[in-house]
């Protein structure tokens, strides 16, 4: 069977050859590129306002805080910040405070669902395996054992 290569099969082998050819690559990791720093800055913890969201959920996968909101928006990005006051309390088992602080500065009001991913690296205290999350707004702590 001769396949004649014309301008329109060509055209269609390049539509559905080109989602492979930008694969994956060897060193990515879809978790470490959405997994965001967490800002150590009392003052910001203390004194920043964002914009009205909601908490749908929050978990933790690997080293990562994830963390699903709802807030009205829809017509552009926003800027979410995640906050730890910088404060280790070891009263009972160490504790850090957190807060999400949201900056949408768009017109929308449409109800937007989001995840975010914070990485949980840069508050661990060293020589301990496990820390009480206080996450302002969210009801109970979050238990992150490393």
């Amino acid at each position: 069977m001769k396949m004649i290569v014309n301008k329109k099969n060509l055209f269609w082998i390049l539509v559905l050859w080109l989602p492979f050819l930008g694969g994956c690559h060897e060193n990515d990791s879809p978790l470490e590129e959405r997994c965001l720093p967490i800002v150590i800055d009392k003052s910001l913890f203390l004194n920043s306002h964002g914009d009205d969201f909601d908490f749908e959920k929050i978990s933790l996968v690997g080293d990562c805080l994830e963390i699903s909101i709802r807030y009205a928006g829809g017509c552009g990005d926003i800027i979410a910040t995640m906050v730890d006051s910088g404060d280790i309390d070891d009263s009972i088992l160490f504790k850090r405070n957190l807060r999400l602080v949201i900056e949408d500065n768009d017109p929308c009001e449409a109800s937007i669902t989001k995840t975010l991913s914070y990485d949980l690296m840069g508050i661990q205290v060293a020589e301990i395996n496990e820390i009480r999350l206080e996450i302002s707004g969210w009801p109970n702590p979050i238990i992150y054992k490393y």
